[in-house]
């Protein structure tokens, strides 16, 4: 009986940890399901493009 009581118990604290990444993910804006990569550049020379190019 007091095995089964930790295994519950050691599967609900996973569970909250698996929650409060997740909700660490959402609170910053990220989908924590959809991979998604945004990248910056900085140009010295951009004559010759047009806006939205």
């Amino acid at each position: 009986m007091k095995i089964k009581k930790e295994l519950i118990i050691g599967f609900l604290m996973l569970v909250a940890i698996g929650l409060g990444i997740y909700g660490f993910y959402f609170l910053k804006g990220q989908n924590f399901f959809q991979e998604q990569k945004i990248y910056y550049a900085v140009y010295e020379d951009v004559a010759g493009l047009t806006n939205n190019a």
